[in-house]
């Protein structure tokens, strides 16, 4: 079917004038709002409701990391399209759900790859769902190796699961819910951290991670990265019982024969013992790692 221009232009003031029906008004603060307003614009450029895609931290405004999806939509970029576009965040998500196979494959490779120095852990391969730092239509790892972030920033696979629990807490789309991808990405993600974590005593270590200040290199203990990891097996075991109260689906063991449940929150308490030590009570601060 051939389209005029004209046809096509027309389209596309329609398209937008239907986004539009969903924008931010700030009664008398002109600058504001426009500013507000701005900022949705460039995000609705980058996202479709029908496009199962998630947008790279430039955008199609420029080549950025080539395109590849990181953490910045799911902590910066997800929330508002949620708020007054939910159906566009949902494709956004969908995305994420879509490559959870690769997120899968990502975690067995552990950090070989791409570590470089001596602080770099080798190995640290595990079950579960990690997402990639740098992912694109598979899923699969896009980071050139050699780049510490791609073995180490791990913290943005916890991020991938604090999106998808957004989403449910503000639409309560249970078909979206029960459609099985929620379980494999919330529990896989949990699996990964209860699996990557060393223990020290009580203690549940995250070891030589790069924290969200990429600049400071492999650190210990990132709080963000401890906090989100608990998060994460947090809302597992919150996505576990709301599945269990519907007769969904029963756990199945893990493989050292203690459930998912019990392994999530050893862990979950493991990380807490990790708190203090980051913690400095004269300034009523925590540090953002530990060293």
């Amino acid at each position: 079917m051939s389209v005029t221009p004209a046809q096509l232009f027309q389209e596309h003031v329609q398209t937008w004038a239907e986004l539009w029906k969903s924008g931010v008004e700030i009664e008398g603060e002109e600058e504001i709002e426009k500013t507000a307003m701005a900022g949705l614009y460039w995000l609705l450029q980058h996202y479709r409701a029908d496009t199962y895609w998630s947008s790279s931290p430039g955008g199609i405004a420029t080549n950025s990391y080539n395109g590849h999806v990181f953490w910045d939509t799911e902590l910066w970029m997800f929330p508002p399209l949620l708020l007054w576009h939910p159906g566009i965040a949902k494709a956004a998500l969908q995305y994420r759900l879509n490559t959870v196979p690769g997120a899968r494959a990502r975690a067995k490779l552990g950090n070989d790859p791409w570590r470089s120095g001596e602080r770099a852990l080798q190995g640290y391969s595990t079950n579960g769902v990690r997402f990639s730092w740098e992912s694109a239509i598979t899923g699969n790892e896009q980071t050139p190796p050699g780049f510490d972030t791609g073995a180490a920033e791990i913290h943005n696979t916890g991020d991938v699961a604090f999106e998808a629990d957004q989403y449910y807490k503000l639409t309560r789309d249970l078909d979206f819910l029960n459609s099985g991808g929620y379980k494999d990405l919330i529990e896989g993600t949990g699996q990964f951290w209860s699996e990557y974590v060393r223990w020290e005593g009580a203690a549940a270590r995250v070891l030589n991670v790069v924290p969200p200040d990429e600049e400071a290199g492999y650190q210990d203990d990132s709080i963000f990265t401890n906090a989100i990891a608990e998060e994460n097996m947090r809302l597992a075991v919150y996505y576990m019982d709301l599945h269990d109260r519907r007769g969904k689906f029963r756990l199945d063991p893990a493989p050292d024969s203690a459930t998912f449940r019990e392994k999530f929150e050893r862990t979950i308490a493991g990380l807490q013992k990790t708190y203090p030590t980051l913690y400095d009570k004269n300034r009523d601060a925590h540090y953002e790692y530990a060293g």
